[in-house]
Order: structure tokens, then sequence, then C-alpha cells
């Protein structure tokens, strides 16, 4: 009976080309999810792997406490309940996703997904950085980006020079954090000059109208020629 049920297994596992198959791998996720939500927001996406060529895999979410209010968008998961996540007091919620190969039989793999719900948006962060770069004569020069992160999926972060630019050398790209110098800085020193300027970020949360948060940071900049 033992040798049967082996034998059965192994043909199970092989597919048409008599090559042992596989099935799809998906990850457990953890996502910091802060309120208010909005219906269809999307959370996060997911990556399926197979390591069998020419699977078409599928995704779904399996019957759960908490499968009601996600939903799935290919790879995407999606909010489909905001109403009953952002009126209760609950901190976590989970689902279990299934990632299937289109095999016969299929074979499939599952995983658990945790959404940490948060009252406010979490501030970025951000640390003083050190740029050495070199003048280009009257041209101006772009370098960067000066680095900010966020943990909250879907935030916006935009930039700003807020101190030590009295003299109007450097601008910074509201959306991408890069740093251009006026060609005429050059001007204002033979060998090298160093500016300290204060940079603040600012995250907007992927919901209109809610909380923000700003986060001020040194860029020491060098400048040669």
């Amino acid at each position: 009976m033992k040798k049967l049920l082996i034998i059965l297994l192994l043909f199970i596992a092989i597919g048409v080309s008599g090559q042992v198959t596989c099935p799809p791998t998906v990850a457990h996720l953890y996502f910091n999810v802060p309120k208010p939500l909005v219906l269809n927001q999307k959370i996060g996406s997911v990556k399926i792997c197979d390591p069998d060529a020419g699977q078409h895999d599928t995704l779904e979410i399996l019957p759960g406490t908490s499968s009601n209010l996600f939903g799935l968008l290919g790879n995407d998961i999606l909010v489909s309940n905001s109403s009953t996540i952002n009126s209760s007091t609950a901190a976590t919620y989970s689902i279990t996703l299934r990632a299937s190969d289109n095999g016969s039989p299929p074979l499939f793999t599952t995983a658990i997904v945790t959404f940490t719900i948060t009252q406010d948006n979490v501030p970025p962060a951000v640390v003083n950085q050190v740029f050495y770069i070199k003048a280009s004569g009257t041209n101006p020069v772009t370098f960067g980006p000066f680095l900010a992160t966020d943990r909250n999926f879907g935030t916006t972060l935009s930039y700003a020079i807020v101190y030590g630019n009295s003299e109007n050398f450097f601008s910074i790209n509201q959306a991408t954090g890069y740093i251009t110098m006026k060609g005429t800085a050059g001007k204002t020193f033979k060998s090298s000059r160093t500016w300290n300027l204060i940079i603040a970020v600012t995250d907007t949360p992927v919901v209109s109208g809610g909380k923000t948060n700003t986060v001020k940071a040194w860029a020491k900049i060098t400048v040669t020629k």
C-alpha cells in the first residue's frame, strides 16, 4: 500500500513531458496600512514565482474571517470593504492566498498576508547626507537624489529646501529630490566651498485629507573646481 502511494505521488508530480513539476511559490507578506482607507485602494502587490516554464499561474483569496475585506485585481491586493476597516478597532487582519498553476492536476501554494492597521500616517525616514560634486564652468549641475523612505504604501514624498540657501544657488525637484546647483555658484570660490542646506521631506498619504508629516535633515554639499 505504501509503495502504491509513493508511485501515485510521483505520477501526480510528473507532467506530460515526463519531467517533475513544482508548484508556484508565493511569500508571506506584511503591510502597514494607515487609516482612513478608501474603496479599491491598492495595498500592495503579490509576486508569484514558478520554476516551471510555460505555466500560467492564478491567484485567489481563500474564504476566511477577513476575506470579504480585501480583493484582488490581477496580482494587486485592494481594499473591498473600507467602511468596516475604518470603523473597527482591530489592529491586524490576515488573509490566505493560494497561487495555482495550470498543470494537470494543478499544483498550488498558500501564503498568509498580514495587514497592520495604523491610526496615523507614519513619518518618513530621512538622515543627514553628504554630497561631493564638481563644478562645470557656468553650467548647472544636478546631483542626488536626497534620499528618504516611507513605509506607508502609496504615500507621496515631496522635498523642499528650507534653510541655507540664502544666495539661491540651489533648487530641489519637489517630486524626485534631485538637487540642482546654478552655474553661478562656482564664481564664489577659487578651489572649493561647502554649503549646509536643510531639506524638508513631507509625506502625503494616499487618502486625500489625511494627516501629513514633515521631517528635516541636513544636506552637506562640497563643491570643487
